[in-house]
């Protein structure tokens, strides 16, 4: 009695641990979790998801038959305001929509540029004759220039911050909310306090959808996209594929094991076995990983079809009356071969360089030595208690004669070497789509914008320099934009962005320093004189913020 005791308490302790690392394990639902460590490419990309780009935030594409206008989009966003205080809406320009935070940005970028370029400016902001010209001169632009962009710069800027040089590089960047035909309008909703979990990104994303369905206005639809939505798609697609497959696969495998075994004591049994196998294979699972990726979540079917088979052999080679004991240590041989032979072929994968096949690998190599172990100990304590029945033939399998069978394998060798010759080997798909759910809003709304919004379009490429100091970085910068300039003269660049000016630069702010305190001490001045030159507090208003 003492064994089985020890057996028992064993047993007690792997499940509370299992369960305790049940608790720990979640769905990670990031595309980049399966692709290798060190690619430069994914690494570029985790960097400009971090620091770039804002990957928790919801993108609520509007549309409509007509053309959009933007107090339509201004009544749409109140709206989503008042029932979601906790977002931040962003449907306009940054001028537009943050003018304080902007103007921050702009006069950041003077005070770290280069102080020969800052003389020449402030020249013109310190004399009142120059200052006088260049206020005329802005009344010229504004007046005479055939140029909209120009004309419309001189009257929101007219001292010309917005002429340095990196902010003309970037303009005309293609980046508006609005698309080119006017039918559709981007709604950026951002929430910063929304954490990581793809059930909470669910539970985000449809009180959205909510909202938005209780604002009434006739003729628009809308639909979603942005990393909330791609998680929360991607998270309920891995818990149906694990809770389909898992249910399919029992189903078919009982069927089968009923008409063979004819006992649904023992199907009951097993299905229990499985159960826990799956439990302690998930709890070890949270243990060592903490989190289930896109491509390991299917461990479930592998282990449920092997594993299956070691409670069938053991039930089928079972003999009435035979213990527990004697039971085991008939079948503990062959079962553990097999498990050990098949988890060394699945411990292979965790030598492959992709994080998700990595995973796969190790789980599915703890679940077929958790399976074996629990399959040799509580089969026969079941078998014993309920013995097997004489198994059922319903069908003599139709196995052919070796001349039958060869005669087919030439076949298959034949038919298998045609397609080959007239149609290739098979290509890899390397598309991200491979990871999206079959159906997509996400997916598909990032499609229309790709092809509506050109700052979205599969066209363009982002480069991510880095470096442990701002000089590196500075560095990296300058030696890609040599690279870029040399695409751009061989006709592969058409257009590019890379303003190495934007970087803080603490040697030429400490230089400016003087200068621009000068400026700001004498910012009444030159506001009132723009005023006596005819510009009103809305044309004064940028410049007022900067200096």
């Amino acid at each position: 009695m003492r064994r089985p005791i020890q057996s028992y308490l064993i047993f007690g302790v792997v499940l509370l641990i299992s369960i305790s690392g049940l608790n720990r394990l979640s769905f990670a639902t990031d595309v980049l979790e399966i692709l290798p460590d060190g690619i430069p490419e994914v690494e570029a990309l985790q960097v400009f998801r971090e620091y770039f780009d804002d990957d928790h935030r919801v993108i609520l594409l509007l549309k409509h038959d007509d053309e959009i206008f933007e107090e339509d989009v201004a009544e749409l966003a109140d709206h989503l305001k008042r029932s979601l205080p906790e977002a931040r809406i962003q449907y306009q320009t940054r001028f537009d929509d943050d003018p304080e935070s902007f103007a921050k940005s702009l006069a950041r970028l003077w005070a770290d540029s280069d102080p020969i370029q800052v003389e020449r400016f402030t020249n013109r902001l310190r004399d009142p004759a120059e200052l006088q010209a260049l206020l005329v001169e802005a009344k010229d632009k504004i007046a005479l220039s055939l140029d909209q962009g120009e004309a419309t710069m001189a009257a929101y800027d007219p001292l010309g911050f917005l002429t340095h040089p990196t902010m003309t590089q970037l303009q005309g960047n293609s980046f508006d909310y609005q698309s080119d035909d006017g039918r559709f309008w981007l709604l950026m909703i951002a929430n910063t306090d929304l954490g990581l979990e793809y059930r909470e990104h669910a539970k985000w994303v449809n009180q959205i959808r909510e909202s938005a369905n209780n604002w009434k206005s006739e003729g628009f639809t809308y639909t979603l996209t942005g990393g909330p939505v791609f998680s929360s798609e991607i998270g309920s697609g891995m818990e149906k594929d694990m809770s389909g497959t898992i249910a399919m696969t029992s189903v078919i495998v009982g069927i089968l094991f009923l008409l063979t075994q004819r006992s649904f004591v023992q199907l009951l049994v097993l299905g229990a076995i499985l159960g826990v196998v799956f439990l302690i294979t998930l709890g070890l699972a949270g243990w060592v990983y903490g989190t289930l990726n896109l491509v390991s979540v299917g461990f479930a079917a592998i282990l449920l079809g092997l594993v299956i088979d070691y409670g069938v052999v053991i039930a089928r080679e079972s003999s009435s009356g035979q213990s527990p004991a004697s039971l085991r240590r008939e079948m503990a041989p062959g079962i553990l071969w097999a498990a050990l032979t098949t988890a060394v072929v699945f411990g292979i994968l965790m030598l492959s360089t992709f994080k998700g096949v990595q995973q796969l690998g190790g789980v599915v190599l703890m679940g077929l030595v958790v399976g074996a172990v629990i399959c040799l100990w509580l089969m026969p304590l079941a078998l014993q208690r309920f013995p097997r029945k004489q198994p059922c033939q319903l069908l003599r399998p139709p196995f052919p004669g070796v001349r039958l069978a060869l005669a087919f394998l030439l076949i298959l060798l034949i038919g298998s070497a045609g397609v080959f010759v007239s149609l290739g080997q098979p290509e890899i798909e390397f598309d991200v789509s491979m990871v999206e759910p079959e159906v997509s809003e996400a997916a598909q709304t990032l499609e229309i914008m790709q092809n509506q919004f050109p700052a979205f379009s599969r066209r363009n490429l982002s480069l991510v320099a880095k470096g442990e100091t701002v000089n590196e970085v500075r560095g990296s910068l300058k030696v890609a934009e040599a690279k870029i300039n040399q695409l751009k003269e061989a006709g592969l660049i058409t257009r590019s962005e890379w303003p190495v000016e934007v970087l803080p630069d603490r040697d030429a702010r400490k230089t400016n320093a003087e200068v621009w305190n000068e400026i700001s001490l004498s910012s009444q001045v030159i506001l009132t004189q723009m005023e006596r030159a005819g510009f009103n507090e809305k044309g004064r208003a940028l410049d007022s913020l900067v200096l």
